[in-house]
């Protein structure tokens, strides 16, 4: 039922802006939208799986290719952050920010 996913995402949020870092592997983009929103404005760092376009609202979202790991930054979800990101991860992001 609705109601009952939307509290597990609820009461799985609220440990999540504990953390230091949060990482979102396979989440419907719902939840992963909820998770990201609980942290938000926590000095909380965010890392998605599943985010190809890295529009969901996570800091960093990995990308997978045969024999390669890279990530892409979301610039305005670091931005928004109170988290410092270090300006050379900054220039090693897919998309050289």
């Amino acid at each position: 039922s609705t109601r009952s996913s939307s509290s597990s995402a609820r009461s799985t949020a609220a440990p999540a802006a504990r953390c230091d870092a949060l990482y979102l592997g396979s989440l419907d983009p719902v939840v992963r939208q909820r998770l990201i929103a609980a942290v938000r404005g926590n000095p909380v760092v965010t890392i998605a799986e599943d985010d190809r376009d890295c529009a969901g609202g996570a800091m960093f979202c990995l990308l997978f290719a045969p024999q390669t790991l890279s990530f892409q930054l979301n610039i305005d979800a670091v931005s928004r952050s109170t988290v410092r990101i270090d300006p050379r991860v900054l220039r090693v992001a897919k998309g050289g920010y």
